[in-house]
């Protein structure tokens, strides 16, 4: 069984577009090397589903396939939290070595616990 982080890499990198996007992305953002916070990525994936419930049958259908069918990343932080911002890009505008969040969440309380964890994480690395 994949953990949640694994979960997020094998989900970004089923999209077509990321493959640009991590060859775009500064490599200062993405010098994550420490732990993540706890139950980060558990909350993007229920964030993601609430916000695309299509998920939800892809995340059934691949916690029982075996950990060969997707290519992951070795478990860096980094990594994960390359997922994470490429997963949640309708939220967070990404500049040069800068990001901003493209609008605040006002009435989603998971929303705006992801965002102020990736907010700490990115704090970090500047």
């Amino acid at each position: 069984m994949r953990t949640p982080e694994q979960t997020l890499q094998s989900l970004a990198q089923l999209d077509p577009d990321f493959a640009a996007f991590t060859a775009s992305f500064p490599q200062e953002l993405a010098g994550a090397d420490n732990a993540l916070p706890n139950g980060l990525a558990e909350d993007v994936i229920a964030l993601l589903c609430t916000e695309q419930p299509e998920l939800s049958s892809w995340l059934d259908a691949s916690a029982s396939a075996p950990p060969e069918k997707f290519a992951v990343d070795p478990l860096l932080a980094a990594g994960v939290v390359t997922s994470i911002l490429f997963l949640l890009r309708s939220h967070i505008k990404i500049e040069g070595k800068h990001f901003s969040f493209e609008h605040q969440p006002m009435d989603n309380d998971l929303l705006k616990k992801v965002l102020d964890s990736v907010s700490s994480i990115m704090g970090s690395l500047s």
